[in-house]
């Protein structure tokens, strides 16, 4: 746009909110904020301050539980919801859900329900928000997208260590089914 053009924006803006016009974000040129000093640099310290994730062995993987409740019984095509879930960790470590390393998720797979047929496998992600602290249970979120045809589905809810397994590989308990019709 042209200044001209600009002007005239910032003026209506000001008639609709008066002191709230963003000149500043649209007569930029007028606007010279003083440049700030960069901070002094810091050696970062990896092992201290950025958190990592180790890759579970399978004796961990079965110390980790999950219960998912507040399944909907139907959803419309492409429907984003949340479930509430409690993640039980009995095991000396701590989980994350922080990259670079191995983060854990939590995760679902859609099936088709009457020939259970694979409809989705890689679900979205959920983190563990603040973690999972060693030995503890913690209460949190799940979100899943349901299927972009409708149908009968077969909900299977689960955790995932990226770039180690599918925690029902090793636990197979900690694999839960609920039955969902998806609606258009």
């Amino acid at each position: 746009m042209s200044r001209t053009q600009r002007e005239e924006k910032v003026r209506k803006y000001e008639t609709l909110r008066p002191g709230s016009s963003s000149g500043y974000y649209y007569l930029y040129e007028d606007h010279n904020p003083p440049e700030m000093p960069l901070p002094e640099p810091v050696k970062l310290d990896i092992d201290r301050e950025i958190l990592q994730m180790a890759a579970l062995t399978p004796e961990q993987i079965l110390k980790v539980s999950l219960e998912v409740n507040g399944i909907p019984q139907a959803v419309g095509i492409s429907e984003l919801f949340w479930l509430e879930v409690e993640i039980t960790n009995e095991t000396l470590h701590p989980l994350y859900s922080v990259p670079p390393s191995f983060p854990v998720h939590l995760s679902y797979h859609w099936l088709e329900e009457g020939t259970r047929r694979i409809f989705l496998w890689d679900g979205y992600r959920s983190g563990l928000c603040l973690g999972a602290p060693a030995n503890t249970t913690i209460r949190g979120t799940m979100m899943v997208l349901a299927p972009g045809k409708p149908g009968q589905y077969i909900l299977q809810t689960t955790m995932v260590q990226e770039r180690v397994c599918w925690f029902e590989d090793v636990n197979p308990d900690i694999l839960q089914e609920f039955a969902v019709s998806v609606a258009a």
